[in-house]
Parts: C-alpha cells; structure tokens; sequence
C-alpha cells in the first residue's frame, strides 16, 4: 500500500499565509496541514500481462481480471478501484472474491481483453493516523523523542472522516 503526499503547508504566528517550509520560535503556534492519500495499485506491462474476462477456467469468467505475476497482493474483497489505459474496461469496480494474488473476481461483467497498459488504482479511507514528527536542530540526527519528558512526539488522531 503506498502512502502519497499531496501537499504540505505550514501556517505561523510570525508570518500571514502559508509556507512550505517551518518557521517558528519557542512559545509561537506554527500549525501543520498535510494533505496524503493512502492507495493501492496495480500496473500491467509487456512481461505483466492483464487479462480481463478469460474466456473459461473460471465459474462466471466474465467478472475476472488475471495477472502474470502477484500484482493483486495488497487487494481485498469489498475493496473499490479504477481500471485505466484499456481499449475496453476503464470504470470502477468492486471486488467480490480475492481468488489469488494473480486473479480477482469483479461485481461486474467485464469485456475479453489483455492488456500491458492497465493500471488498477484503489484508495483507502484513513481513518487514523498516527504521525510521527521529528523538530530536532539541523545539525541533529533523526529523533522521535522529546527531549524534555522522553515521550514520543507524535499525533494521534483516531475520529477522522472523509470528505463528502
């Protein structure tokens, strides 16, 4: 599952507006808004072959997509993607059975085709999220924890929502 950082901005007591980088003394508020995408994928390519709809081997071949090598690890049944760069099943669909690695069964009804320009993207909604912050010197190496108490410095959220 890979983890994409869309945006980072920091927003301080010291200057109007947003910058991309931190600035702040002791004792001033800097607030931090990242904006990350959690996602999973999977990519055909000439030595990766999709093959959507098989024309047999399968109860109901139609709702399947196959893969030459286990491009579909990371997915799960319920799990939403989109399917681009096919001559035929770009759209969105839900995945009712995780057959393999190498094979999925879709909700719907797919056309015979493979392809080495099929990308599956799905997203996962986040929930919580627990980051780990580091404000440490420059010259410091790479610290998680407080320097005043010997806590962790982190921020847990556990309530958050998507948007609508």
């Amino acid at each position: 599952m890979g983890v994409v950082v869309n945006s980072v901005a920091f927003n301080s007591e010291l200057v109007s507006g947003s910058t991309d980088y931190l600035l702040g003394n002791v004792l001033n508020k800097v607030t931090a808004t990242i904006n990350i995408s959690v996602g999973w994928f999977a990519f055909a390519a000439t030595d990766n072959e999709f093959l959507f709809a098989p024309t047999s081997g399968y109860p109901t071949p139609a709702q399947v997509i196959t893969s030459e090598s286990s491009s579909f690890a990371d997915f799960k049944n319920g799990d939403t993607f989109t399917v681009t760069g096919t001559t035929s099943n770009n759209g969105t669909y839900t995945i009712t059975n995780v057959i393999s690695e190498y094979e999925i069964r879709t909700a719907s009804t797919l056309v015979n085709e493979t392809s080495t320009t099929a990308e599956l993207v799905g997203t996962t909604d986040i929930t919580a999220l627990n980051l780990l912050y580091n404000l440490v010197e420059n010259s410091s190496s790479e610290d998680y924890v407080s320097a005043i108490d010997g806590s962790i410095k982190n921020c847990l959220r556990t309530d958050l929502t998507q948007p609508t």
